[in-house]
């Protein structure tokens, strides 16, 4: 028989310090959607408990009834805190309510909703104007976290490189290699989504830069890739020195490429973040160059084993790998005999 009173007045002690907040608070630390689901809560207790009290005590139910009805119109209200609470809400978009309203806002952050109020911005032809604000600026801003969340990943993606053998420098390690690939594919498509949003105007440049690097990444890591492999096939090759002296032109050019390959790699071991990679603005085209290279040593390679071949014809029935063994062992000629 107690309990619906005790309720009660729990209640009705909550809301007098409650809608105190909400009325004369400023609007600019209000959450919208703590106060709607607070004011909800509060509406279905009173609700409830002013029909278990109507026959108990018809003054603690006509209590009840008053704070239902206060609750009312707090909830008619809440579009207009809903607009004017917003964290997506930025100056160009006050400057927007501003003209609606007719009178300053954003710039006072005192301001509360008995002042919007008596300014006369509860009214229902301005509020839906300012709530089609508030929605813009709030799909704005989802843009805005996503693009934030993309960046804030990648400060923690790193290359993650081993030592190779004994040669005294490190190759790109195959798993890091995959997830970066994945991570690369998923937010490529997410800011090509983002960027044909009709709400994405305003952070146009940001995602364009975001693009530029995610496309940077992906270049420089299919460049990467390239020359690891080029560089594992051909550095055991050009380390025979029967293979040096009898492709000097080709050795030139592959202890060229070996160096740059060297210093990259120990730039990457010591500095391995993906975003500090991408600020080494000439690396890419560094690669590239050094793929090019790579190719014209392979391409003159295959011609000379090709004139071994012609001298030799059985040398046709071996793989390139088993004729560049039998090359670099000169000094061995019963080398060819297995």
């Amino acid at each position: 028989m107690f309990v619906p009173f005790y309720k009660l007045w729990g209640v009705a002690y909550h809301y007098s310090k409650a809608q105190q907040r909400w009325r004369k608070g400023p609007v600019c630390q209000l959450n919208a959607e703590e106060v709607e689901k607070t004011i909800g809560d509060m509406w279905r207790e009173v609700y409830k408990l002013g029909k278990q009290l109507e026959d108990l005590s018809p003054l603690a139910s006509k209590m009840a009834l008053e704070i239902k009805l206060q609750l009312d119109q707090l909830k008619h209200d809440l579009p207009l805190l809903t607009a004017v609470c917003n964290p997506g809400l930025r100056q160009r978009h006050w400057n927007q309510m501003t003209e609606h309203v007719g009178f300053t806002l954003g710039a006072d952050a005192s301001m509360s909703m008995f002042d919007l109020l008596k300014m006369g911005a509860g009214d229902s032809e301005k509020v839906l104007l300012l709530s089609a604000v508030s929605e813009q600026a709030r799909k704005e801003w989802s843009i805005e976290k996503n693009l934030k969340a993309m960046r804030e990943l990648w400060t923690h993606v790193s290359y993650s490189t081993s030592a190779y053998k004994e040669t005294g420098t490190h190759v790109l390690q195959g798993a890091c290699v995959e997830e970066i690939q994945l991570l690369l594919d998923d937010q490529t498509i997410k800011t090509q989504t983002m960027r044909s949003s009709p709400y994405a105007k305003p952070l146009v440049a940001s995602l364009k830069a975001w693009e530029d690097f995610l496309r940077f990444t992906s270049a420089l890591l299919e460049e990467w890739l390239k020359m690891q492999s080029s560089w594992l096939y051909l550095e055991p090759i050009f380390s025979s020195e029967d293979i040096k002296t009898q492709m000097p032109g080709e050795a030139a050019k592959f202890q060229t490429v070996d160096d740059l390959w060297r210093e990259h790699m120990t730039q990457a071991n010591a500095s391995p973040r993906a975003v500090d990679m991408a600020k080494r603005s000439t690396l890419l085209e560094t690669l590239v160059g050094g793929n090019v290279v790579l190719d014209e040593i392979q391409k003159g390679l295959s011609a000379y084993l090709e004139t071994k071949r012609l001298r030799f014809p059985r040398f046709f029935f071996l793989a390139d790998e088993e004729l560049l063994e039998i090359l670099a062992e000169t000094k061995d000629p019963l080398r060819v005999q297995p």
